[in-house]
């Protein structure tokens, strides 16, 4: 089975991003205001420098904070305002293009067990597909193929 649509036609188009020298504390507020597991990591030109992952994120912090540990929370709050995006970001991050298709998207999944693709179009960050996307995309496709029978 093969999906020619186009990426963008799936992803997401306002994307949060941050800089490199944005504080981890920063990263806190966006993955708790926010219901995105993904941000990520621009240059000045919006070039694709990194990307957090909420996962990655969540294994920095002591977990007695979820118990209201205050030494846990304090811990917490010292090493987020020491910490940059920079430092924890994932590097050499796999991309897509806007145009390429929904079936490369799959494959690019499948075989690198991502979550997340920054979509680019000339090197530049104009959206995210994630595996969620990819999911429900192919659902509602089934679903209508399904109903047109």
């Amino acid at each position: 089975m093969k999906f020619s649509t186009p990426v963008q036609a799936v992803m997401t188009i306002n994307v949060i991003s941050i800089s490199p020298d944005s504080p981890m504390t920063r990263v806190r507020e966006i993955f708790n205001s926010h219901t995105i597991h993904h941000i990520p990591v621009t240059g000045p030109d919006l070039q694709v420098l990194g990307i957090i992952s909420k996962q990655d994120f969540m294994v920095l912090l002591d977990r007695k904070t979820l118990s209201g540990d205050k030494a846990a929370v304090k811990k917490n709050k010292e090493l987020l305002a020491s910490l940059y995006a920079r430092d924890i970001m994932i590097r050499n991050v796999a991309t897509i293009r806007a145009e390429d298709s929904i079936d490369l998207g799959i494959r690019v999944f499948l075989e690198n067990e991502f979550h997340a693709l920054p979509v680019v179009d000339s090197g530049k960050l104009v959206g995210i597909i994630t595996a969620h996307d990819m999911l429900e995309f192919l659902y509602e496709k089934e679903v209508r193929n399904f109903l047109n029978r």
